[in-house]
């Protein structure tokens, strides 16, 4: 039962926004908090894209793991009170992984493509 609650506590702490002694940097925190939870959608559609039809199956398994691991070292370092940093990588993290899976379709459009909406948010 311990471990139950000790595991929900974690997810609740990840779910909520850094809090800092600057205002400033708090609001900025919250800010980018957002925009990587929303990033965090990313993955999830391109592995339930990844799962679908076999057609598809372009090597968007790479992808998937790399960004899961880039976005969690961007939410630690966001979390550690580098703000900037985590947005410049998320931002960089999220154009290169966009050209990868556009790379990899040869251009097509295919289901995986759908990324493409996030860089546009």
């Amino acid at each position: 039962m311990s471990l139950e609650r000790d595991m929900l506590n974690t997810i609740r702490k990840f779910l909520s926004p850094p809090v800092f002694e600057d205002e400033e940097k708090t609001r900025m925190a919250g800010l980018f908090h957002r925009i990587s939870l929303a990033a965090w959608a990313v993955p999830v559609i391109l592995g339930v894209v990844y799962i679908l039809p076999p057609a598809n199956r372009q090597p968007l398994l790479p992808a998937i793991v790399l960004l899961f691991v880039l976005l969690t070292i961007t939410t630690v370092i966001a979390r550690l009170g580098n703000i900037r940093l985590a947005s410049l990588l998320i931002t960089i993290i999220l154009v290169t992984l966009g050209l990868f899976v556009n790379y990899t379709a040869a251009g097509e459009p295919r289901p995986g493509i759908v990324y493409s909406a996030w860089i546009i948010i």
